[in-house]
């Protein structure tokens, strides 16, 4: 069961605790948003569906590629490979800060598509850049 309190003037605490799962606590400006997002996730727990994400949301994509660039570039079998390889990440890392810099679990697929510059659909919409 979430436990639900008054932190302050329109803040509101909702922290859901379970036996075999991550604590999650979030803060809200309703009573109403705090016991509708503490029951979603009881929800996905019970269903099993619930991921923890705050990894993802505190990772940004720069912390992804550098490790990549640590971990795998750096040892792969051919001088060529290595080096074509490190050099496009690292032309990634230069050229595309503002992608770059989003949390790993705030990407979408409009934004892979708008740095390869090969829009998947029809539509042409602006990327939405809000870091």
């Amino acid at each position: 069961m979430a436990s639900i309190r008054e932190k302050g003037p329109q803040q509101w605490q909702a922290q859901v605790r379970r036996s075999g799962w991550p604590s999650r606590n979030a803060m809200f400006r309703t009573k109403k948003s705090a016991q509708a997002w503490a029951r979603k996730i009881e929800r996905e727990m019970d269903r099993r569906l619930f991921l923890d994400q705050r990894e993802a949301e505190a990772t940004p994509l720069r912390d992804l590629i550098l490790l990549y660039l640590e971990v795998v570039t750096a040892h792969r079998s051919s001088e060529n490979s290595r080096s074509a390889e490190a050099s496009r990440l690292k032309r990634t890392l230069r050229d595309e800060k503002r992608l770059c810099a989003h949390a790993v679990s705030n990407l979408t697929p409009e934004h892979i598509e708008h740095y390869r510059g090969n829009p998947l659909s029809s539509k042409s919409e602006p990327l939405q850049t809000d870091v």
